[in-house]
């Protein structure tokens, strides 16, 4: 739209309200009057214009078929049936921790949350629990990509880089290290299955996919913490109190994000007393968080998430910072 005059310039600013908002103002014939004629100042001008601007935007916001996408979309979501694993592997012979979570009509239902020595009847549970016509997406704790001989990995550098003073860097990891076999070869049964490494994605496309991430920065970043919860180390009475902290966070927060975690009484546990029985409970609450974070993984995809490397070079996808 050309303005004639002085206030040309002004007026061109005015209207520069995106392309889609330019055509619809195109279609409303305007008289601008000269200055002799009708005297407006540029404040006037702007407060006219920038008026019109809004209800136009509010004509798109209320526009029928605008309403009919945005409905259409949730309704999808809603209807979209994913599920989510989270993997607390055990990376030399240990048991692992395992969560099974899946979404139904837009919320996270806990399926099952379990604990399981042999890598073999890992992968036996996680075939029963996804089929292989079902889509799904399984967070491993564990380095899955080690394309290094010696050294740490590009995403272990970066953990210690972003989270170091939270105390949430983590352990190097080369292919010369014991647990390396054992690592790598499970990521290659998922791919084998057919979960293919997703350090990008496209929010809420159903699909089957894996990612490495690590709970202790998760933690840090869902729960707006100071620093990690240490359960893992330390006095008996000492984790026990932190694993309590840990699964206080996990049952009023993760409710409350989205998507949301709805727990529904499945999730009671009593905070157990002796060692044995605390590193059960806490492998278990790992794999919880594990799981959650692939479902915010994705939900939000790099919107609301960082990922530290690539598939060249490993990877580990945290969730960004929550802010209270």
């Amino acid at each position: 739209m050309k303005f004639p005059g002085a206030r040309s310039e002004l007026l061109h600013k005015a209207f520069s309200v995106g392309d889609h908002t330019r055509r619809r103002m195109s279609k409303v014939k305007l008289r601008v009057w000269s200055k002799s004629s009708f005297n407006l100042n540029k404040n006037t001008y702007l407060f006219f214009f920038h008026h019109i601007a809004f209800l136009v935007r509010i004509y798109q916001y209320l526009n029928p078929s605008t309403i009919a996408q945005r409905c259409d979309n949730n309704r999808i979501f809603r209807l979209t049936v994913m599920k989510f694993i989270g993997i607390d592997l055990g990376w030399k012979s240990q048991p692992s921790g395992l969560c099974y979570l899946k979404l139904v009509d837009g919320q996270l239902q806990l399926l099952d949350l379990n604990r399981i020595e042999q890598i073999a009847d890992v992968l036996t549970w996680l075939d029963n629990c996804i089929q292989p016509d079902e889509p799904g997406i399984i967070a491993v704790d564990a380095p899955t990509l080690i394309p290094n001989t010696t050294g740490s990995r590009l995403p272990d550098k970066l953990t210690h880089k972003h989270f170091g003073k939270y105390h949430a860097g983590c352990y190097p990891a080369n292919l010369n290290l014991p647990f390396a076999p054992r690592t790598v070869n499970f990521g290659l049964a998922l791919e084998s299955r057919g979960f293919s490494h997703a350090p990008t994605i496209e929010p809420r496309k159903p699909g089957r996919y894996q990612i490495e991430v690590f709970p202790h920065p998760a933690t840090i970043n869902l729960f707006n913490l100071e620093r990690i919860l240490k359960y893992k180390k330390g006095r008996l009475n000492e984790r026990r109190l932190e694993l309590l902290k840990l699964y206080n966070y996990i049952e009023n927060i993760l409710p409350t994000l989205q998507p949301p975690l709805c727990l529904c009484g499945s999730f009671r546990h009593e905070i157990p007393t002796t060692g044995a029985a605390l590193k059960q409970l806490e492998d278990k609450l790992d794999s919880l968080i594990c799981a959650y974070v692939a479902a915010y993984w994705w939900y939000w995809g790099e919107q609301r998430n960082l990922v530290l490397g690539d598939r060249t070079t490993g990877y580990i996808v945290i969730p960004q910072r929550i802010k209270n």
